[in-house]
């Protein structure tokens, strides 16, 4: 039940983002939550990271235990755009593209690494790709940490071997506005 509904969830907020016209703002039942977007420039390409903010994730829900257990759970929007606006998956790395498109959906979760105040590793748990069949430049992905503990995450390290740009570090600053 728990994980049809988180999925739900997800699959909620990928509808609502791919509609919506403003990276940081997110609309639900009439309220607005708005994130502010932190960006790390490398190799012509913008790594940017979007905090969903969990009051918009809990904005609906109803069922205590679903809620006691999504409180500790953090979704991120992580999107990728090159500077010259080119599909980053066919002109930035040296694998095919079906290649490229099969590590953005299967195994880039690897290449992410949360860590909370604590100092310790939160492993992201899950991503989703949002596939844009050439119709924006930017590629997206939905990211899914569950925190082990009530101490939030401050910091997102994104490894990089898709496109050799490194180590790309995002500071949170875990704050988010309800407009």
């Amino acid at each position: 039940m728990l994980l049809r509904k988180l999925s739900f969830l997800t699959i909620s907020l990928f509808l609502l983002l791919a509609c919506s016209d403003s990276k940081e703002s997110f609309f639900y039942l009439g309220k607005s939550f708005t994130s502010i977007p932190i960006s790390e420039f490398s190799n012509n390409i913008n790594f940017t990271l979007i905090k969903v903010p969990n009051e918009f994730l809990l904005k609906n829900e109803k069922d205590e235990q679903i809620i006691s257990s999504l409180k500790n759970n953090d979704v991120f929007i992580y999107e990728f755009l090159a500077s010259d606006q080119t599909n980053i998956l066919k002109t930035r790395t040296d694998l095919t593209y079906d290649k490229a498109v099969q590590h953005f959906s299967q195994n880039i979760s690897q290449d992410f690494i949360a860590i909370n105040e604590k100092g310790e590793e939160v492993v992201c748990e899950g991503v989703i790709h949002e596939r844009t069949f050439n119709v924006r430049p930017q590629q997206r992905l939905i990211l899914h940490f569950k925190r082990p503990n009530d101490s939030p995450i401050v910091r997102i390290n994104y490894t990089d071997r898709l496109f050799n740009s490194g180590l790309i570090t995002h500071q949170l600053l875990n704050k988010s506005i309800e407009l």
